[in-house]
């Protein structure tokens, strides 16, 4: 039986005490961060449709970044959602913790065209897409990791892994690495973002930030990173359940010398693996549905019994009484 954390991970999430990591499996993925790498330094807008057999549009959920006051300093990266929010949870405006307030992206592996199979857990969902005019030509825009990697199970709740689950997000290279890493991806520079960044349950792993996109001309990209789940404990049979990390995003855009853009605020990624629908739905609700409070009845099953200081006030009164009876029938 899993235990119950106290403290938090994320705001929203119960933590564990932290334990030492076992090693992460073997590269599997450098073909691909170099190929999305090389991609986005070109200036491409898409990598990915982020929808495979099967899945239809119900459900498919973008991260949709915006600047508040479009592409001048001091700006701030905002979030929406490019997507069916509706799909998951139904009643509430948006997808929004109830107790911090970030954005929830939902995603569910293995539906996706690029993965599968028996050795292979991951999906390339939610994607990352700004429209024209959010920023300006070339910029770059990259991700940032934070905390821990936190599972829900439907019995046991919010958790830390406690089997070696690791999910493993594959960044693009800043483009300055490309010819570097395309000639030795085993290099010391590049070596983290090829074997990507890692959410554990005792914080991340290897780099902490890799690109998500180059804006085109027109100030627009969209783009699908590769998230994959594995089992570091040597089984390789990761647990089932809905997996959450915590992102945000900037830009390296300069005015002046100073960032151009106001970082993103924090929002959670949760991934589902192999639970129903009805189940990974209930583990986006207890996130942003705040929990009904119902006032207890306090029924109390037995009589009080007077203290002695009562008995005596009682006692006293009584005999006071008995008292003025008498001298009233004296005086008759």
């Amino acid at each position: 039986m899993l235990q119950r954390r106290a403290g938090t991970h994320n705001p929203e999430i119960d933590a564990l005490p932290l334990v030492p990591v076992m090693p992460v499996r073997p590269r599997l993925f450098a073909p691909i961060v170099l190929a999305l790498s090389v991609t986005w330094a070109l200036g491409a807008q898409a990598a990915g449709t982020g929808l495979g057999p099967g899945m239809s549009g119900a459900g498919h959920l973008d991260v949709k970044l915006t600047t508040s006051n479009g592409p001048v300093a001091g700006s701030k990266i905002t979030l929406g959602f490019n997507g069916d929010t509706s799909y998951y949870v139904t009643g509430v405006d948006a997808l929004v913790t109830w107790q911090t307030g970030r954005n929830v992206y939902p995603g569910k592996m293995n539906v996706e065209l690029d993965f599968g199979g028996s050795t292979l857990i991951g999906t390339d969902n939610p994607g990352f897409q700004a429209f024209a005019g959010q920023f300006s030509a070339a910029e770059q825009l990259f991700y940032r990791a934070h905390g821990a990697l936190d599972l829900w199970t439907p019995d046991a709740g919010w958790e830390a892994p406690i089997g070696g689950e690791t999910i493993a997000l594959y960044g693009g290279l800043p483009p300055e690495l490309a010819t570097t890493c395309r000639r030795n991806p085993d290099g010391a520079a590049c070596a983290p973002y090829m074997d990507g960044t890692r959410f554990t349950r005792d914080g991340v792993l290897n780099t902490p930030t890799a690109m998500v996109g180059v804006a085109s001309a027109a100030g627009a990209f969209h783009s699908h990173l590769d998230f994959e789940l594995l089992d570091t404990d040597g089984r390789f049979d990761p647990a089932n359940g809905a997996y959450a990390m915590t992102l945000s995003l900037w830009s390296r855009a300069l005015v002046g010398g100073a960032p151009k853009y106001v970082e993103s605020d924090p929002f959670l990624v949760v991934l589902n693996h192999g639970l129903s629908n009805d189940r990974y739905r209930d583990a986006i609700r207890s996130l942003v549905v705040r929990p009904a409070v119902v006032d207890p009845i306090v029924v109390d099953p037995l009589p009080s019994v007077p203290e002695p200081a009562t008995w005596a006030a009682f006692a006293a009164g009584l005999a006071a009484l008995v008292s003025a009876r008498m001298r009233r029938a004296g005086r008759r």
